[in-house]
């Protein structure tokens, strides 16, 4: 599954063309076998020597940043194939047993460019899906292909080429994750953008502190509540949305949640805990969670029970949350949840 692109690499994206920097996308196309990254992983290299991202890292990774660094002075765009049988006597490119096919996309400091990312962030901002359509060169280098994309209204925005926008619009809708396809005698990397997960933290304490930043760098949308404005003014959640509330009763009105949002519940004390817990069991969000004990949860459970909750309500509630790692200070704690929340969104992808 492709982790789905975060506002922060398209501002990052954004920020490298403002200030006139060419760019070289380094895009996982297809694989075989056995490799570190799926189709549809992308890394980034900057004429003025930036990088960010990373397709696997180790001898491959490497020799594509080289490849993309001359690609980058020639303004041209190519395909790279790497696999794990030795070429000529040379050691194999990956140890892995597989092999990758890399696109090296040449994107240069252009308006088409700049309003293309511009555009694409402007729906990431709104929660809205998009589909990054590349097209990809022959046999031979090419200096033209221009990625485009098409919004989750079949709009298209760029240009794509002389395809027929609603041909490709059908094709495109049928994908779950990135591909190749060929369309109307065109080869295209097509990657669904969907919109990121969204990661609602009630309480600010100290393992919210460890939960929000690694949550923020693992690419979900995520939003601290609490009642203490001096507990939200914490450089932790610099890269949140921090909501400050009267009181934890209706502390949903501000909020949107359907089965991509992630609740963790983790106040300062039982009753803030409860009463969010109650809101939260009236919503669709796909994860519940709450921190604490087996008996602070049999407690808060029974409570629930006597105001007219079902049982089957309550079994939606991971608590205490995290997986049983043995997990112990604050920021162990907040890897353990952020594992349960990725593994619970990787068997929610896998049942589709």
């Amino acid at each position: 599954m492709n982790k789905p692109i975060h506002h922060s690499d398209i501002s990052a994206i954004l920020n490298c063309l403002q200030q006139g920097e060419d760019l070289l996308l380094i895009t996982i196309l297809s694989r075989e076998g056995s490799t570190p990254r799926p189709p549809g992983t992308s890394m980034l290299i900057s004429s003025a020597g930036k990088q960010s991202g990373t397709i696997g890292g180790g001898q491959v990774e490497a020799r594509a940043v080289l490849a993309a660094r001359e690609a980058m002075k020639k303004g041209e765009s190519l395909i790279l194939h790497f696999d794990s049988e030795p070429d000529q006597g040379k050691s194999p490119d990956m140890m892995c047993g597989g092999s990758l096919d890399v696109l090296l996309e040449y994107m240069p400091a252009a308006p088409y460019y700049l309003q293309l990312w511009q555009n694409a962030l402007n729906f990431y901002k709104k929660n809205k899906a998009i589909y990054m359509c590349m097209p990809l060169p022959g046999d031979t280098h090419t200096k033209n292909s221009q990625r485009f994309f098409l919004n989750e209204d079949g709009k298209l925005y760029g240009s794509c080429s002389g395809l027929e926008v609603d041909g490709l619009w059908k094709t495109v809708q049928q994908l779950q994750q990135a591909g190749v396809v060929n369309e109307q005698g065109v080869a295209l990397m097509v990657l669904p953008c969907t919109v990121p997960a969204v990661l609602n933290i009630f309480g600010a304490g100290h393992v919210a502190g460890e939960l929000a930043p690694l949550a923020v760098h693992l690419g979900f949308e995520v939003s601290v509540l609490d009642d203490r404005q001096e507990y939200l003014d914490q450089e932790a959640f610099q890269d949140t949305q921090r909501l400050l509330l009267p009181t934890f009763q209706n502390c949903f009105q501000s909020l949107q949640t359907d089965e991509s949002s992630y609740l963790v519940i983790m106040t300062r004390g039982h009753q803030h805990d409860q009463e969010v817990l109650a809101q939260a069991l009236r919503t669709s969000a796909g994860f519940i969670g709450m921190m604490g004990s087996r008996r602070k949860r049999d407690t808060l459970f029974q409570s629930l029970l006597e105001k007219g909750y079902l049982a089957e309500e309550l079994q939606k509630v991971s608590c205490p949350v995290g997986l049983d790692i043995g997990a112990d200070t604050p920021a162990e704690i907040a890897v353990s949840i952020m594992a349960q929340i990725i593994q619970h969104r990787f068997q929610k992808k896998d049942v589709r």
